[in-house]
């Protein structure tokens, strides 16, 4: 990558993002099954009609891998957990509450949970497959989204994340990774996908005391190890996403935390300058990325956004003025030639 890329597309989003569990030092960290325990199942699922085709990737705790479902004639994710292998907290906490949600929501925007089979310390989630990837990847291959996409994308996100709301349970690990794409007649849908450390939060008034998430996701008060609400968490991590989409870069520098939280608290936002950006989708970020809670963007207040409701104002240009020169051929006046290409159309 060059420089002025390097300058344009900024912080790094190639790595996958470290996941920040502050725990106590008595609880070790879960490790993902090893291919001994893949293959243990192997046999059982053919047994139930399931073949397994492929690996999709790794969860914090998981394996997990696309498969054909010979009776129900589709194929299908396998999210695939030796209870083995997990410490005492997740396989007490965070692995009960991540079934329990998942059976209790069905949306269009999440991915959906069919099945859960077990076998001894091995639990398989047989799940609805999404065909296309995850965000982060589909972001790289295209450095950044065009707006109108960004938007369905993200309207998405606000979908799902508004049903986990208002049913009570809150995700946590927002983040492109965890949002998977497909494809329907109508065009790209999102879903969301990885309740590893999802919630209910059934006393309205107790805060959260559990700091997980990502790093480059994770809001102000859960990098300060402050007790938080987990509207605003969820909610700020959408506008990390967001920004990203737009922009193909990282909003803030995980790898250096002290001066993340200088710039959240400054409600500063780097951005790119070789990328122009409207000033609708700049107002809407600036709103969701606030450091007081008090004052970050509702879903109501983002989806009434001049951005969300398509209402861009675009710049307009007059014509170049023409003089004559000496060959009798026009020439652009200087003033108009000199605008760059990026600056003619902000919205495209």
């Amino acid at each position: 990558m060059t420089t002025e890329e390097e300058e344009a597309y900024g912080k790094d989003i190639s790595k996958k993002e470290a996941t920040v569990v502050k725990t106590t030092s008595r609880y070790k960290p879960p490790q993902n099954p090893t291919e001994l325990d893949v293959e243990s199942v192997s046999d059982l699922l053919r047994m139930m009609g399931i073949t397994i085709e492929g690996k999709l990737g790794e969860g914090t705790y998981a394996k997990v891998r696309s498969a054909f479902n010979n009776r129900q004639g589709k194929r299908v994710a396998l999210k695939i957990v030796s209870r083995a292998r997990l410490n005492s907290r997740f396989q007490r906490k965070f692995l009960p509450r991540e079934l329990s949600i998942l059976k209790s929501i069905k949306h269009a925007n999440i991915i959906e949970l069919y099945q859960v089979i077990e076998k001894k310390d091995t639990i398989i989630m047989v799940m609805e497959l999404a065909r296309h990837g995850d965000l982060l990847e589909y972001i790289q291959k295209k450095k950044a989204l065009p707006s109108n996409e960004a938007r369905t994308i993200f309207s998405h996100i606000l979908n799902a994340v508004e049903y986990l709301h208002l049913n009570g349970f809150f995700h946590r690990d927002l983040k492109c990774e965890n949002v998977l794409l497909d494809w329907a007649p109508t065009g790209i849908v999102a879903k969301i996908t990885d309740f590893g450390f999802a919630r209910d939060w059934c006393e309205a008034y107790r805060l959260c005391r559990t700091y997980c998430g990502s790093a480059a996701y994770a809001s102000p008060e859960i990098l300060q190890g402050i007790p938080y609400d987990p509207h605003g968490t969820d909610i700020w991590s959408i506008g990390v996403i967001l920004f990203i989409m737009i922009t193909g870069r990282m909003p803030y520098d995980d790898s250096n935390i002290t001066d993340s939280l200088s710039c959240m608290m400054n409600n500063t936002l780097d951005w790119p300058n070789k990328r122009p950006v409207c000033r609708e989708v700049k107002d809407l970020l600036s709103s969701i990325l606030r450091y007081e809670l008090r004052e970050r963007a509702t879903i109501t207040e983002i989806r009434r956004s001049a951005w969300m409701e398509g209402r861009i104002e675009r710049v307009k240009f007059s014509a170049p003025k023409v003089t004559a020169s000496k060959h009798g051929k026009g020439s652009v006046n200087q003033e108009q030639s000199d605008r760059s290409e990026g600056s003619r159309k902000l919205e495209r």
